[in-house]
């Protein structure tokens, strides 16, 4: 409900199967959203570099809201 209260948009992109133009434009169209500070990832949790295994067991649980981080 918070999305159509607010009128929030939500923007996804996934690259399966289009064409390189499509590809393109898509990428073209989150770098701009980027540039312009309007892109904000849903980061869910963040996992030392050595604990990839455990991110990737949250990650296979389905239970991850948003994007899981590596870090060195």
């Amino acid at each position: 409900m918070d999305l159509l209260a607010g009128a929030r948009v939500v923007t996804g992109y996934g690259a399966h199967g289009d064409s390189d133009e499509e590809i393109t434009k898509g990428l073209d169209d989150l770098g701009r959203l980027a540039a312009e500070g309007r892109l904000r990832p849903v980061i869910d949790s963040r996992y030392a570099l050595d604990g990839f295994e455990a991110g990737y067991t949250r990650l296979a649980s389905r239970e991850a809201v948003g994007s899981l981080v590596l870090e060195l």
